[in-house]
């Protein structure tokens, strides 16, 4: 038979808190009937099958600061699934939110909405999905998959003295008239989850404006700080330093906060153009690409990232945290921060 199959790592993606853009994994569902079948085909020796063996290997992470068993990782296989598209009005570009969340409403309510939304939820609820077992060195076996695409997720949040990981492994299949399929390794990835409450890792960074220097966190003790990591590939670098730069000039001198930007990207010409350029006054760092120690220190793998800390060296909200509070559309910046800073947001956090 010919066959036609693809498979890659996925890399993480994260978010920005400043355009507030997020991209979700997959949703597992482990007992599906879909579970039963593939259970049942292992049972049956493979007779008669219905379609692909898929066979790989999740591997430890290189880097990873412990060990960890693999077979406790929960891991999943599951259909893509893709939606037809919502049938937008000409204007949605020029909606506010507000508007777009009102026009949603009123279409759910219409036969044709109607119809829209449980096709949809038919497509989800006869999604395949395949729970993966694996063995103590991370091999596995899965039978009877049918063609189509697949996303291929797992993830567990542990605890190792004290500070809390996320082991996680992602993957994308594309199995089209196969009987089987070997995938390469796929590396475990390890990263830090840190919390609201706890000490901001410190660094050091190269400074831009003075080469040969270093920028520390610990030079900011007693003083509040944001640190934003950036990068001149990301699209919306315009929009967010702008909206930096209007939070630094009122809570500068209100609460004596600080600003840290730290530019990751390899080489750093353009982005000293662009500082310079636009007269940007905070201190600019660089880490010379993702090598630097940081980016574990603090669970790095997607820019733009940002971390506020308190005078007292301790995380006010983390990057996840960030992106939360900016799903109220009514939340902007300067208002988030001036709660975090001055404990005026405390009580409705509890």
């Amino acid at each position: 038979m010919s066959s036609t199959l693809r498979w890659m790592i996925w890399p993480l993606i994260g978010f920005s808190f400043l355009c507030g853009s997020l991209s979700a994994g997959c949703q597992n569902e482990p007992g599906s009937a879909n579970s039963a079948a593939n259970e049942k085909g292992a049972a049956d020796s493979r007779a008669a099958p219905e379609g692909a063996t898929i066979r790989g290997i999740i591997t430890a992470a290189e880097s990873s600061p412990f060990e960890f068993d693999l077979t406790t990782l929960p891991v999943t296989i599951t259909e893509h699934v893709v939606y037809k598209p919502l049938p937008l009005p000409p204007d949605w570009g020029t909606r506010t939110d507000e508007q777009r969340d009102q026009w949603v409403k009123e279409f759910q309510e219409t036969d044709a909405g109607k119809e829209f939304f449980a096709e949809r939820e038919a497509r989800l609820k006869n999604q395949r999905r395949f729970q993966v077992e694996l063995e103590a060195d991370g091999s596995f076996e899965v039978y009877d998959v049918p063609a189509g695409n697949y996303n291929l997720f797992g993830r567990k949040n542990i605890e190792v003295a004290g500070k809390n990981y996320a082991v996680e492994v992602f993957g994308q299949i594309e199995l089209q008239d196969v009987d089987e399929l070997v995938s390469p390794p796929l590396p475990i990835a390890v990263t830090r989850l840190l919390s609201v409450g706890e000490a901001a890792p410190d660094f050091s960074v190269d400074s831009l404006a003075n080469a040969g220097n270093n920028i520390t966190l610990a030079q900011y003790q007693g003083r509040p700080i944001l640190v934003y990591f950036w990068t001149m590939k990301n699209p919306p670098v315009e929009d967010e330093t702008a909206m930096l730069k209007k939070t630094y000039e009122v809570l500068g001198p209100e609460l004596k906060l600080e600003l840290l930007a730290i530019c990751v990207d390899e080489t750093v010409d353009k982005a000293v153009e662009f500082i310079t350029a636009r007269q940007l006054t905070w201190p600019q760092g660089g880490t010379a690409g993702w090598k630097h120690p940081v980016f574990a220190d603090y669970g790095l793998r997607a820019i733009p990232a940002s971390f506020l800390i308190g005078g007292d060296g301790k995380l006010l909200l983390t990057n996840a945290e960030f992106f939360r509070e900016f799903t109220d559309p009514s939340r902007d910046l300067t208002t988030v921060i001036r709660e975090k800073v001055t404990g005026a947001g405390n009580a409705s956090d509890k």
